[in-house]
């Protein structure tokens, strides 16, 4: 079985190391959500992402930093419950960088044929070969949704974020959030 954070043969091969599990420092962080009257966050902001979930995929490179394909999620008030989201075909990637973050869902991407159901069974051809029991990989492919946005609404409710003052590092991105969460 495969566990989170193990170096890839590749990786390996080549005497890369994963970054650390935690890069974020999250005491300034909660002290500065506090401080500005903040329930919580939402980023989309490549770097960010990267900085507070450790996600930095290549893919991140094609799209720049404000268009990333990933987001994270934290309330003030549930620091301990930290949310990655990411694209459903790169669900190998936490298996390679440990991360800090328990709670890593999927998004459903247009790398995924359009006649294939937006439903658990279709993360399975993205899974690597001896992750399916691994624990968070089945809660992450039991929480794929039908896109970033839907995916980002439903983490917010999760964590009591719906109803909260909630900053976005992306204004762009922020209304279509916004637009589907209950007023």
């Amino acid at each position: 079985m495969m566990a989170q954070g193990q170096p890839s043969p590749v990786t390996a091969q080549f005497g890369q190391r994963p970054r650390p599990a935690r890069l974020c420092n999250l005491d300034r962080l909660l002290d500065a959500m506090e401080a500005r009257g903040l329930d919580g966050l939402l980023s989309y902001y490549s770097r960010n992402v990267m900085y507070l979930g450790g996600y930095a995929s290549g893919s991140t490179a094609i799209y720049g930093e404000a268009n990333g394909v990933a987001a994270f999620v934290i309330s003030r008030r549930e620091p301990d419950h930290p949310i990655a989201i990411m694209p459903e075909f790169e669900i190998g990637y936490f298996l390679r960088q440990p991360t800090w973050v328990r709670d890593i869902r999927l998004y459903r991407t247009l790398i995924l044929p359009f006649d294939i159901p937006t439903e658990p069974s279709a993360v399975d051809r993205f899974i690597p070969q001896g992750a399916h029991d691994v624990p968070w990989v089945r809660r992450a492919r039991e929480s794929f949704s039908e896109s970033l946005t839907r995916a980002c609404v439903r983490a917010l409710q999760d964590v009591g974020l719906d109803r909260g003052r909630v900053a976005f590092d992306n204004l762009s991105f922020a209304p279509f959030v916004a637009s589907e969460l209950p007023h």
